[in-house]
């Protein structure tokens, strides 16, 4: 498995990617977490542990990874949902964070339902929060 992470900086109002965190200790067996440590360090200063967002694992139909906090759009879903992590999984949720579908409903029979449109730090209005 792969992990991947970032953080909003506040600062230049953009996200900051962490490399790709894999199987590359050198005992082959671990997560380099020497790497991992150093990026949650950065991430601390100009954020908070808050407001890391790890991604999903999944991509949406054009290819874009779908981190925590994104907020989607599904063919044929009303409104958008912005992805969570409830009671140990991502998921899909309501403006308010409550559980609204399963993650895995942006694959819905083997077809790509989701679309990237913003995420919780930069697009609020699209949840009508602003």
């Amino acid at each position: 498995m792969i992990l991947k992470f970032r953080y909003y900086d506040k600062v230049t109002n953009s996200f900051v990617y962490s490399e790709k965190f894999s199987k590359i200790a050198p005992d082959g067996n671990s997560y380099d977490l020497q790497s991992l440590v150093g990026f949650f360090e950065k991430a601390r200063y100009y954020s908070s542990y808050e407001k890391v967002d790890q991604w999903t694992g999944e991509t949406d139909k054009n290819g874009r990874d779908i981190y925590q906090r994104d907020i989607l759009k599904l063919d044929g879903w009303n409104g958008v949902q912005q992805v969570v992590f409830l009671e140990g999984a991502f998921c899909l949720g309501f403006p308010n964070g409550e559980f609204s579908g399963d993650i895995h409903y942006i694959h819905h029979a083997g077809v790509e339902q989701a679309t990237v449109i913003g995420n919780t730090y930069q697009d609020e209005k699209l949840f009508g929060l602003n």
